[in-house]
C-alpha cells in the first residue's frame, strides 16, 4: 500500500483529470474519477486526505457531493473547483460542504499546489482525532449579533432563548464601540453579522477577527450576495454559514444549533481547528475602521501576554 497521502479530483473533463494528476502524481496517490456516484464509492473503501470535486458536472453537482462526501468521510478535506461566477455553488459549499477552499478555473499551478498541500497536511495531523456528532457544552456562551435592524436582534434572541435556554446569552451590537467592547471582555461563541455593518466593509473584519480568533464561529446574514465577496469569506474568512435575507427560524435555528456544535468540537479538541485554517488576507486595513480596532485589540493582548 503507498504511504503516499490520498487526493481524489472529481471532473467530468478528462482533459483536466490528467492535468491534475500529472502535476500532483509524484507526491500523492491521485484518484480521479468523472462522476460524484464514483467518487463516493471509492470513498467508503479507501481513505481520502482531500477531496477536489468541480461544481459543473451534470449528474451530480459538485456541492452534492462535497455534502454527501461530509457524512462518508467527515475527516477529508473538501475544496470546490469551478470556473463559473456561479453564487448557487458558493453559498451550497459554506453551508453543506463545509469546504476549506474555494479554487477557482483557471486555476495557478503554485497556489494548487500549495492548498492542496496544506489541505493534505492538516488532514494527516487529524487523522488520530474523532469527528464526534455530539460535544458537551463548554459553560456559558455569548452570541454577538452585528445588525442595525432591531428586529434581526430580538428574531434572534427569541430563537436562542427557546431553543437552546438560559446558558447562552445574546449581545447585540448597534455601533463600533460595543463590538470592541465584547471583544475584549472575553470569548465570543458565534459572531451573527451583516455584510454591511455601520457603513464598514464587514468582509475584512470577519477576515482579521478569524485570524486573531481562530474559534469563533462566523454566521453571515446578508441580502448582498457578490460571489467573488463569498468566495474571499469562505477562503480568509471560514465563515461557518452564509444566510440570504429575509432571515426564517427554520434557518436561523439550525445554523445555531451545528455553529454550537462546531465550537464546542474545536474547544474539546483544538487540533480540529486547523481545518478551518483560514488563507491570509492582502486586503488593506484602515485603522479608523472596526477591522483596524479589532487588531489593535488582539495586538495589545498579545503584548501584554509576551
Amino acid at each position: 500500500m503507498s504511504e503516499k497521502p490520498t487526493i481524489m479530483f472529481v471532473d467530468d473533463e478528462e482533459r483536466i483529470l490528467r492535468s491534475l494528476k500529472m502535476m500532483f502524481r509524484n507526491k500523492y496517490e491521485v484518484l480521479t474519477t468523472t462522476t460524484g456516484q464514483e467518487a463516493l464509492q471509492m470513498m467508503r473503501q479507501i481513505k481520502v486526505h482531500v477531496l477536489v470535486s468541480d461544481q459543473r458536472m451534470p449528474a451530480m453537482l459538485g456541492v452534492d457531493l462535497l455534502r454527501q462526501a461530509k457524512t462518508v468521510s467527515p475527516k477529508t478535506m473538501r475544496m470546490l473547483l469551478t470556473g463559473y461566477a456561479d453564487k448557487e455553488a458558493v453559498i451550497g459549499s459554506i453551508n453543506e460542504g463545509e469546504i476549506f477552499r474555494y479554487i477557482s478555473k483557471p486555476w495557478k499551478s503554485d497556489d494548487i499546489r500549495t492548498t492542496i498541500a496544506e489541505a493534505t497536511e492538516i488532514a494527516l495531523s487529524a487523522d488520530s482525532e474523532d469527528i464526534m456528532l455530539d460535544e458537551p457544552a463548554i459553560g456559558k456562551q455569548v452570541v454577538v449579533v452585528l445588525d442595525e435592524d432591531p428586529y434581526v436582534a430580538e428574531f434572534i434572541s427569541g430563537i436562542v432563548t427557546q431553543d437552546f435556554g438560559d446558558s447562552h446569552r445574546i449581545e447585540w451590537c448597534t455601533a463600533f464601540d460595543q463590538v470592541t467592547n465584547t471583544l475584549s471582555q472575553g470569548d465570543v461563541t458565534i459572531l451573527i453579522t451583516e455584510l454591511n455593518f455601520m457603513g464598514d466593509d464587514m468582509g475584512i473584519f470577519i477576515k482579521k477577527l478569524k485570524e486573531y480568533t481562530p474559534n469563533i464561529v462566523t454566521i453571515v446574514t446578508s441580502s448582498f450576495q457578490d460571489v467573488n465577496t463569498l468566495v474571499g469569506l469562505v477562503n480568509e474568512g471560514q465563515i461557518y454559514r452564509f444566510l440570504p435575507k429575509p432571515l426564517r427560524r427554520g434557518m436561523i435555528a439550525m445554523a445555531l444549533k451545528g455553529a454550537f456544535h462546531h465550537y464546542n468540537a474545536m474547544k474539546n479538541r483544538p487540533a480540529l481547528m486547523a481545518r478551518h485554517k483560514v488563507k491570509p488576507t492582502t486586503q488593506a486595513v484602515e485603522t479608523s475602521s472596526l477591522a483596524g480596532r479589532v487588531m489593535g485589540i488582539f495586538r495589545n493582548k498579545q503584548r501584554a501576554a509576551g
